[in-house]
């Protein structure tokens, strides 16, 4: 099982250089609000991902107000899937990045998948379509190859496509037709990736969602695609149906990007229906079902970084999560300032426990 056993990192927010040493099972990150808990989840997803998991998030803010040097350090000792040993380090500065594995500068190497869940985000997750999408497309490019190439190919089009719109160049009906041919693929070919991800999400969904919370309620994932149609013909009949508005708006108003789905509550729309709570342990079913298709489809563990997750769950859900995780070698990442969790925690077979003060780890 891959996963992260050292971490030093400078100039990140309050954190002390100092290395964290975390064990293969599930890290109790504690203390207090305000002292630095969230920062140790920030430095581990900045150093896999290359990126905060936090909006609109760049290096100026994270980038500690002490720092001597305008720069970023980190410095890990990382395990993988074979159980060999490697050293992953990188600089972070205002005009770039670079890493290194083992010392030597870093290209396609491997690092361990890591996903970090905050139940805050539930909120997002149900009140923004754009939010949503964002959420399972990143779902989608972890879990099939293709995804990201086909999004960004589309992506690029559709800015394209907007920007004929929005300037009406001479002939630009032309270019918009010829644009087109490319277009309505692209929009059919991400039609069948969200469609082969609600598909291969559903039973995921249904099972992890009764095994973590005990529950007998039952979790459903639907697809709700912009355009009616699933053949070239139809689409393009769609998108000269459109053309019109289009012109009139000066952007492209149906297609992929306009896509929207549903989670079902016991067959109601959870959105509309549930309460804050339901709506809360129901995104969380969602990104649990995530997780284990990945470990279906991988044969591995992702890293999992919960940001103070024990607050929205009651107690009965919260150890049935925690049992599962326990029992499913996942090295974990939790963080808390909920004294009697964490006492609850140390009862499971492998936990470490990491108090924090001020940006200093103790143990």
């Amino acid at each position: 099982m891959p996963f992260i056993k050292k971490i030093c990192v400078e100039n990140l927010r309050n954190l002390s250089p100092e290395i964290i040493e975390f064990c293969s099972g599930i890290n109790i990150i504690y203390g207090e609000n305000g002292n630095g808990k969230t920062n140790i989840l920030e430095a581990i997803f900045y150093l896999l991902k290359k990126k905060s998991f936090k909006k609109n998030t760049g290096f100026p803010q994270i980038l500690s107000i002490d720092n001597e040097k305008p720069e970023i350090i980190f410095k890990s000792l990382l395990l993988d899937q074979n159980g060999n040993e490697y050293s992953y380090s990188g600089k972070v500065t205002n005009e770039g990045h670079s890493w290194f594995y083992n010392g030597q500068p870093a290209k396609k190497e491997w690092k361990p998948e890591v996903v970090f869940i905050n139940p805050h985000d539930s909120h997002l997750f149900f009140s923004s379509t754009t939010f949503k999408r964002q959420t399972l497309d990143n779902i989608g490019i972890s879990l099939f190859a293709e995804y990201k190439k086909i999004q960004n190919k589309y992506l690029s089009a559709l800015k394209f496509r907007n920007i004929l719109l929005a300037k009406r160049p001479a002939k630009f009906k032309e270019q918009i037709n010829a644009l087109d041919d490319s277009f309505i693929q692209l929009n059919l070919d991400l039609m069948n990736l969200r469609s082969q991800l609600c598909l291969e999400l559903s039973p995921k969904l249904e099972t992890i969602f009764k095994t973590l919370f005990n529950s007998t309620d039952k979790l459903e994932l639907t697809y709700l695609p912009s355009l009616k149609s699933m053949s070239p013909d139809g689409v393009r009949q769609e998108f000269q149906k459109s053309m019109e508005k289009d012109i009139l708006i000066g952007h492209t108003r149906i297609g992929a990007h306009r896509d929207d789905y549903v989670l079902l509550f016991n067959s109601y729309n959870a959105q509309e229906f549930c309460s804050l709570g339901q709506q809360k342990v129901s995104f969380l079913g969602l990104l649990f079902a995530y997780i284990e298709l990945f470990r279906y489809k991988n044969r591995v563990s992702p890293i999992l970084l919960l940001d103070d997750i024990s607050g929205e769950l009651d107690d009965v859900r919260w150890m049935g999560l925690l049992s599962h995780l326990d029992a499913n070698d996942f090295q974990v990442m939790i963080t808390t300032a909920n004294e009697g969790f964490k006492t609850k925690m140390e009862s499971l077979n492998s936990t470490k426990r990491i108090f924090v003060s001020r940006g200093e780890v103790y143990y």
